[in-house]
């Protein structure tokens, strides 16, 4: 009998995040809001009637891991070794504006240093998960601005992460300046030796496929694909960095085997991936919400300042790199605002480990909320328009369709907008 009963309680649970999502899409607004907003009301921060919180929150992060895998496979090599530096521009300023104007406005509030230092880290981070879900859901995931975005976001993970390993050391009784930089460095050594393992994997691949029957090509690359992102995943928590890197990497790695792979991840893995992804939004983060704590009138206030910093510290950092503000520099600022799973996590383990207090953890959970919910509101309208802007200033395939690869464009000389030349317009 108690099986039953649960099955019922998760279909009703899955049955109303997928109503409030479709409500969102009925009145144009990304279903990541409704998804978050049910699951918090409906896990166990309210009326609990969610069976199995960790595992379908353990099934939430294995949805955003496929969906940042998919991101790695939509990333053109050649874009991406001439955009990285941007993109990691992006994410260290992201990462410092928010933390810099926290310590301002906490310790105003006569918290410490370390208090507004933990609270700053925990509204920095952009979530690479929720980033590459929105660039999908517009269309702008293989373009080459949702490249950058997209490079920018697992850069300000691996920076988040890092920032999470010393704040944990900071709660030691006696820590070393070891402590404090080994997560630095680990995240270094794990990254160029991701990169200089994906080179060559597409060959041992390709090699591999020619001595099996073509029937079995799918299956083979599907099951490779999986593997080293399992391995990877594996090395990156060993490293003490962000998981979602792992994936990544190893989505990148494989782009360069050839369409089979883009495919067959499409055909096998998408719906599965979408329902997962959803679980991630309504209970991995949802879940996170102390509801019955939120709306102490300090925690509002001071959070609902946090909130105007995490938004303004994002948005001076897309405009700030891309000059263009009215096209790419707006829409990368909206892009990077939202947060997720990093936020919540640097905010649990602050108030786990004593540096921040009931009322600051609450305050930073708001400001990871306001601009988590902010995102998706905004995202759709700043890149319709901006798509728009761009069909009518002609930067678009003679077609007539828009631009979807970075094999379709090159940069114009300052890099701030798309220009296309005309000797490699494919009529």
């Amino acid at each position: 009998m108690g099986m039953e009963h649960e099955l019922v309680e998760f279909s009703i649970y899955l049955f109303l995040i997928r109503l409030a999502g479709m409500a969102c899409e009925r009145i144009n607004m990304s279903p990541i809001v409704g998804e978050i907003v049910a699951g918090a009301i409906l896990g166990p921060q309210l009326f609990n009637i969610v069976p199995y919180t960790q595992a379908i929150v353990l099934a939430g992060l294995l949805g955003i891991q496929l969906a940042v895998i998919e991101a790695g496979i939509a990333t053109d090599m050649t874009t991406l070794k001439e955009l990285a530096p941007r993109g990691l521009l992006i994410a260290v300023l992201g990462i410092i504006l928010p933390i810099t104007f926290a310590i301002f406005l906490v310790m105003g509030y006569c918290g410490t240093f370390l208090q507004a230092f933990a609270t700053g880290a925990a509204i920095a981070p952009t979530s690479l998960g929720v980033v590459a879900k929105l660039l999908k859901e517009a269309g702008e995931l293989e373009t080459p601005l949702g490249q950058v975005i997209s490079m920018a976001a697992v850069f300000d993970d691996v920076l988040s992460l890092i920032l999470l390993s010393v704040l944990i050391k900071l709660t030691y009784v006696n820590y070393t300046t070891w402590d404090l930089f080994s997560p630095i460095v680990w995240a270094i050594v794990f990254i160029i030796g991701a990169v200089v393992a994906s080179s060559f994997v597409p060959t041992t691949v390709n090699k591999a496929m020619q001595s099996i029957s073509k029937a079995n090509h799918s299956f083979f690359t599907l099951l490779c694909l999986f593997l080293f992102a399992l391995l990877l995943t594996l090395l990156a928590n060993v490293a003490g960095t962000s998981f979602l890197l792992g994936g990544y990497l190893a989505g990148i790695a494989f782009a360069s085997v050839g369409d089979i792979v883009s495919d067959v991840y499409t055909a096998q893995v998408k719906r599965i991936m979408l329902w997962l992804a959803r679980l991630f939004f309504a209970a991995t983060i949802a879940f996170e919400i102390p509801l019955k704590d939120m709306f102490n009138p300090e925690a509002i206030v001071m959070g609902l300042l946090l909130g105007a910093i995490a938004v303004f510290g994002k948005m001076i950092c897309g405009i700030g790199t891309y000059p263009n503000i009215m096209n790419d520099g707006l829409a990368v600022g909206v892009a990077m605002l939202g947060r997720g799973e990093f936020g919540f996590l640097i905010a649990a383990e602050a108030k786990k480990g004593g540096l921040v207090n009931q009322v600051q953890y609450c305050a930073a959970l708001w400001g990871v909320l306001i601009p988590t919910l902010l995102t998706p509101i905004l995202f759709r309208p700043v890149f319709s328009w901006r798509s728009n802007k761009m069909h009518k200033n002609g930067a678009i395939k003679t077609d007539g369709k828009p631009i979807e690869s970075a094999k379709d464009f090159d940069l114009g000389v300052d890099g701030d907008h798309v220009e296309l030349q005309a000797d490699e317009v494919q009529s």
